[in-house]
C-alpha cells in the first residue's frame, strides 16, 4: 500500500533497483550451474567472448546514452518516432564499424573469426532493446521495463542450459542463448514500427552529442576488459 503511495518517479525507480538486483541474483546463481557444465577452456572462451562485447557495448553506449536519449526526447517530442528510427539506424551503423574493425584484426586480438555474427548480432540487439527501455522509462511504464529484464534473464539461463546439457554445444550454447532472448524483442521492436532509417537533421544531432562521450566510454570499455584480454594473451 505504502509503494502504491509512492510518486510515480519514486515508484518506477523502485522496481528498476529491484529488477535489477533480481537480475544480477540470477546471474550468480547461474553462474555455478555453467561453471560446472562447462569445461574450464570452454568457460575460458566464454569469458573472452564477454570481455569483447563488453568493449563493444561500452564504446558504442556513447550513441544510445541516457543523457543523449532523454534530450533527443525533448527536443524532438513531435518526432518521437524519426527520433528512434534515426537512432537505431546510427547505432546500427556504428555498430558495424566497430565489428569490421574487430574482424580485421580478430588474429591479433586473439579473437575466434566463428563468433562475429554472434558479437554483431548482440551488440546490436541489446542497443535496441536499450532504445526500447530507455522509451519506457522516459513515459514512466516501469512495468514493461521489469518484465522484460527479468524474463530476458530468465529464458537466457534456460536456454543455455538446454544447449549445453542436451546439444552438448559447450560455450557456443552459453553464446547463442544470451543471444536468443535478446534477439526476439529487438525484433518486435523492429517490427512494431521503428524500423532503421535516416533523418539527416537527427543524424547530424546525434553525432554532434554522441561523438565528445566517444573518448571517456573507449577508455572506460578498456579499462574495465583490458585484465581479462591480458590473461587471455598469455
Amino acid at each position: 500500500m505504502r509503494i502504491s503511495e509512492m510518486k510515480l518517479p519514486a515508484r518506477a525507480s523502485l522496481f528498476y533497483l529491484l529488477s535489477g538486483f533480481l537480475g544480477k541474483a540470477l546471474g550468480f546463481v547461474s553462474t555455478l550451474f555453467f561453471t560446472r557444465l562447462l569445461t574450464p577452456s570452454d568457460y575460458g572462451e566464454y569469458a573472452v567472448y564477454m570481455s569483447w562485447l563488453g568493449i563493444g557495448e561500452t564504446c558504442i553506449s556513447a550513441f544510445i546514452s541516457g543523457s543523449v536519449i532523454y534530450k533527443g526526447f525533448t527536443d524532438f517530442k513531435e518526432r518521437t518516432e524519426a527520433f528512434l528510427s534515426t537512432l537505431i539506424a546510427t547505432f546500427l551503423l556504428f555498430t558495424t564499424a566497430f565489428c569490421l574493425l574487430l574482424f580485421a584484426f580478430y588474429a591479433f586480438f586473439g579473437y575466434t573469426v566463428l563468433l562475429f555474427p554472434c558479437l554483431f548480432l548482440q551488440i546490436l540487439f541489446d542497443g535496441i532493446l536499450s532504445v526500447r527501455l530507455y522509451e519506457k522509462k522516459h513515459l514512466y511504464k516501469y512495468r514493461t521495463v521489469v518484465i522484460t529484464g527479468i524474463a530476458e534473464a530468465v529464458i537466457s539461463i534456460a536456454v543455455s542450459l538446454l544447449l549445453i546439457r542436451y546439444a552438448g554445444l559447450g560455450f557456443v550454447g552459453r553464446i547463442i542463448g544470451y543471444l536468443i532472448p535478446t534477439a526476439l524483442l529487438g525484433f518486435i521492436y523492429i517490427f512494431r514500427g521503428h524500423f532503421p532509417k535516416f533523418d539527416g537533421e537527427i543524424f547530424r544531432y546525434l553525432i554532434k552529442r554522441a561523438l565528445p562521450l566517444l573518448p571517456s566510454t573507449v577508455a572506460l570499455a578498456l579499462t574495465m576488459q583490458a585484465d581479462k584480454l591480458i590473461i587471455n594473451s598469455l
